[in-house]
């Protein structure tokens, strides 16, 4: 698994740039389906029980990417096996064409629940991003208090949308215009605090920007982390 925070970092520069809308598609409305969240609130919930026996007997902090995906894997199909019945009536109502996408859905929703309600998923999921560096805490105290009103002010940029239309119901490219948008105003509303802590103008260099975007995307998993789960769980296409 590449190195999720890495990737939203680098990313954010691009995100932040896009002017133009793309097209947005139809998604899949899940809810639809009599014993969906039902379903979700199995997965999500015993996710987090699973991960918090697993906390007991394995120091996240220090497992490698491959061992944490391993673990993902198996204690999801502990789920899958536990949940069979239901998986299988879900099964038979959604139609043959749209299973895939559908249960692509399911699994990506019931993550982004259990990373907001579910602190050892936070630490798992967190400390997966920074396997292999030896220091999984690479911001100063002073780079620190200089990020974080601005991933509160992007956080709460987001709430504010997720309030009137919940994201995980919008497109790919809907999600990422409604998170470029609040990272951009966010950063624009402090960038004089933004040059004068790093000594140029970041909004105007994609290296620095992402460099930036990769220290508050670890900051935003302390506080909104369902937001930018959403942008790396996404299907390949919708």
């Amino acid at each position: 698994m590449k190195p999720l925070l890495l990737l939203l970092g680098l990313g954010l520069a691009a995100v932040v740039s896009q002017a133009q809308p793309t097209t947005i598609s139809a998604a899949l409305p899940p809810d639809t389906v009599a014993g969906h969240a039902q379903l979700l609130r199995a997965m999500s919930e015993g996710l987090c029980e699973k991960l918090d026996a697993a906390s007991q007997r394995l120091d996240f902090k220090a497992l490698p990417s491959a061992q944490s995906d391993k673990l993902m894997r198996k204690l999801t199909n502990e789920l899958v096996l536990e949940n069979r019945a239901q998986f299988e009536q879900l099964r038979k109502r959604v139609a043959r064409p749209r299973r895939r996408l559908y249960f692509s859905l399911l699994g990506r929703e019931a993550i982004l629940r259990m990373a907001d309600t579910c602190p050892s998923a936070g630490t798992f999921l967190t400390d997966l991003n920074y396997e292999g560096r030896s220091d999984k805490s690479p911001l100063s105290d002073a780079e620190r208090a200089m990020l974080l009103p601005i991933t509160e002010d992007v956080c709460q940029r987001l709430s504010v949308e997720n309030a009137r239309v919940p994201l995980a119901r919008r497109s790919e490219a809907e999600t990422k215009l409604v998170v470029g948008a609040a990272i951009r105003e966010s950063l624009q509303a402090h960038a004089a605090d933004l040059n004068k802590y790093y000594g140029h103008d970041i909004m105007d260099n994609p290296l620095y920007l992402g460099n930036a975007g990769e220290r508050m995307a670890m900051l935003m998993f302390g506080r909104c982390s369902s937001y930018l789960l959403m942008l790396s769980l996404r299907p390949a296409r919708e």
